[in-house]
């Protein structure tokens, strides 16, 4: 899981680091439907930083 541009995170476990492939799917399928973001975590049962930051590594995150 990459965590920034220079960290990545190797290994798993709970605490948020169990994310799996179809949670991420999941996800993008909410965020392309249009759900907001409080919407998607509650759907998918993870928090809102979680959406956040797949969203991020799925690259739907607009830039400023």
């Amino acid at each position: 899981m990459r965590l920034s541009e220079r960290v990545h995170l190797v290994g798993s476990g709970s605490n948020g680091f169990d994310l799996t492939d179809a949670t991420r799917a999941q996800v993008k399928k909410l965020v392309e439907a249009g759900k907001t973001g409080s919407e998607i975590a509650k759907a998918v049962g993870v928090s809102l930083p979680s959406v956040h930051n797949i969203k991020k590594a799925l690259g739907l995150v607009k830039k400023k």
